[in-house]
């Protein structure tokens, strides 16, 4: 398991600085991460993911990652896939 440490704005809709990773056992280290950048970025969503890669929270975090538009494609994309299935 690895930790991911990000700060967001909601305002604009970005990732506000490169994303720093944590390994299982500095967990408690994404912690104290999570809260120096909360003072440093007052106001702007700073979050803590655990999950096994990058891309795993990418498919579950992805509204910290894609546009609006790239995120509805995203949908729309896996609507027609499970259509197709049924």
């Amino acid at each position: 398991m690895s930790y991911f440490v990000l700060v967001y704005s909601r305002n604009r809709g970005e990732l506000l600085r490169a994303i720093e990773v944590f390994d299982d056992s500095h967990r408690m280290d994404a912690l104290q991460r999570r809260f120096e950048l909360e003072r440093e970025y007052p106001g702007e969503e700073v979050v803590v993911l655990g999950a096994e890669s990058e891309e795993a929270i990418r498919e579950t975090h992805g509204r910290y990652f894609y546009t609006e538009v790239q995120l509805l494609d995203r949908l729309a994309a896996e609507l027609a896939r499970n259509f197709a299935r049924a």
